[in-house]
């Protein structure tokens, strides 16, 4: 005779579980018990490979993305309420032809940059700090899974990509304890319309600098 017994706090919601991919040893869907922590289904797939990378890990949520989302359109229909006034104002404020055309065509311009805006989709992304699994175990960052989370796991890129106003925007190989200068003199540095006080870093787990 053979019995299955239920699991106990298992969940029979069909939207309980979680992606992981990339650099895991078992990466797949995996189902989820109620309360459970990232820490737990990380170490039933059998923890990272050794190429993997945790600190690029990206980790989103449903939940997040459907309130990012609905903040981004709020914040463009704003936009564009502003370039609609702003239209109308300028009809009539313009002192010449010249000066109208010239508005209308910043205007439109910035328009056109909102419709392109307005393509773009939330990802739901949550910064966490994930280097190893044993650390990610009590700490801050050892999230209460939901439904719908997903976690990938890239390999170590070891390299920085550094892109904008610099002469030669490029990818540089990944020097342990370089600075920014460094990098940036990799690529011949800022060029004459390059503003440095603007100059923004982009860590792995997503924070900005």
């Amino acid at each position: 005779e053979l019995t299955v017994r239920r699991i106990p706090n298992w969940t029979d919601a069909k939207d309980r579980y979680v992606t992981l991919s990339g650099e895991f040893v078992f990466p797949g869907v995996y189902p989820i018990y109620k309360g459970e922590r990232l820490s737990s289904v990380i170490s039933r797939a059998g923890g990272f490979t050794e190429k993997a990378y945790p600190k690029g890990a990206r980790f989103t949520r449903e939940t997040v993305r459907k309130i990012q989302q609905q903040r981004m359109d709020e914040a463009l229909d704003r936009a564009q309420e502003v370039i609609i006034s702003k239209k109308s104002t300028s009809l009539s404020a313009a002192a010449s032809k010249e000066e109208l055309e010239a508005g209308k065509a910043s205007l439109d311009a910035l328009e056109r940059s909102i419709a392109i805006l307005k393509t773009k989709k939330a990802e739901g992304r949550m910064i966490i700090s994930l280097t190893s699994a044993e650390k990610l175990v009590g700490s801050t960052s050892d999230v209460e899974l939901a439904g719908g989370d997903a976690l990938s796991v890239p390999p170590d890129p070891n390299s920085v990509n550094i892109l904008g106003n610099v002469y030669n925007p490029t990818t540089a190989l990944f020097e342990p304890w370089r600075n920014v200068s460094y990098y940036l003199d990799k690529v011949g540095g800022p060029t004459g319309d390059g503003d440095t006080d603007e100059m923004y870093l982009v860590k792995a787990d997503g924070t900005v600098h």
